[in-house]
């Protein structure tokens, strides 16, 4: 059965892309093939919950404005996405998530300790990936990565603790965890393909902090709208006390409901009422509107750094698809 998560937009691809994408599968799922019968069922878990698998295909469609996608950039891939879904992993434990994309948390299938050893499988995997590029600069690029990610958790929990809730602080965070996971695919992609010229990677890597901006804000934009299986916003974030960017404009407005809001968001527990006062007010605010128009800036700046700077090929056209469909997904 096709896996409603799976990238629609995938089947517009090139067809050397979705050769590539087949052979990523192939070698993905053997990658983290297990004797474990926990693992076994955790990696069709997770097949149900990440199968969007994005940051792969910015990978392989960078690379191949370039050159042929090689195996290298396959493994590259395959190492994206592994340390990708060993965060989720992890996330999920710290956040004490039961959902994500409405299947059951590996948290909540087993628990918190296995999760965390999922997750430390996974990683381990990733890290032989890096090192199947044959190439030092990705395993500096995974070196890094581990940092920023663990480093936004951080912040996010600090931010969260000292109520900073600023749009540069939100930046920071979202910038060490989302975007630099999409940013990093994409400068490893040139990377593999060959590419070392300094402003050709900056541009690169600018365009990718930019794309992955954006999608946490259109994942952040679905907290406050309704979904088919609820009829009504999650309000997760707000139940985890994580203020996102529509909230945190609708917080610098004026307005005689501010001081409420921020009064809620200092208790322990949100009962659901409180969080849908919360949505209501955001909204009211235009802390949606304001967080649509911030994210369509930065696709619309992405954009024009890629026409910018890479080959004009089918590769190219399809990277600018995938930009337009960060901003128009609904899942």
């Amino acid at each position: 059965m096709e896996n409603p998560n799976k990238l629609s937009i995938l089947k517009e691809m090139p067809e050397e892309i979705q050769r590539a994408q087949e052979r990523f599968d192939e070698l993905y799922f053997s990658t983290i093939h297990s004797i474990s019968p926990t693992i076994t069922k955790a990696v069709e878990l997770l097949h149900q919950q990440t199968s969007k698998q994005i940051r792969p295909l910015l990978l392989t469609l960078v690379a191949g404005c370039y050159r042929e996608v090689t195996e290298e950039v396959i493994n590259g891939a395959v190492f994206i996405e592994l340390l990708h879904v060993a965060t989720l992993a992890h996330d999920d434990v710290i956040d004490e998530s039961g959902y994500r994309r409405g299947v059951p948390s590996l948290n909540a299938i087993f628990d918190n300790h296995k999760a965390v050893l999922i997750g430390d499988y996974l990683l381990a995997n990733a890290m032989v990936q890096a090192v199947m590029t044959n190439n030092q600069a990705i395993v500096l690029q995974l070196a890094k990565l581990g940092k920023h990610l663990s480093e936004g958790e951080i912040l996010q929990m600090d931010t969260a603790e000292l109520g900073d809730y600023s749009e540069e602080r939100y930046l920071e965070i979202i910038d060490r965890k989302t975007a630099s996971l999409i940013e990093s695919s994409m400068m490893i992609g040139a990377i593999l393909a060959g590419q070392e010229e300094p402003d050709l990677l900056r541009n690169i890597q600018t365009a990718g902090q930019l794309i992955g901006r954006a999608f946490q804000i259109r994942d952040d934009i679905f907290d406050y709208q309704p979904t088919k299986s609820l009829g009504k916003p999650s309000g997760q974030d707000i139940a985890e006390h994580k203020v996102t960017l529509p909230l945190i404009y609708a917080l610098d407005q004026k307005s005689k409901d501010r001081d409420k809001v921020l009064k809620l968001l200092r208790h322990e527990e949100l009962k659901r009422r409180d969080i849908q006062f919360i949505i209501d007010y955001t909204i009211r605010m235009g802390g949606i509107n304001y967080a649509t128009q911030r994210m369509e800036e930065m696709v619309t700046q992405a954009k024009a750094l890629l026409i910018e700077t890479l080959p004009d090929n089918e590769n190219r056209d399809a990277l600018l698809a995938i930009a337009d469909y960060i901003v128009n997904r609904k899942l």
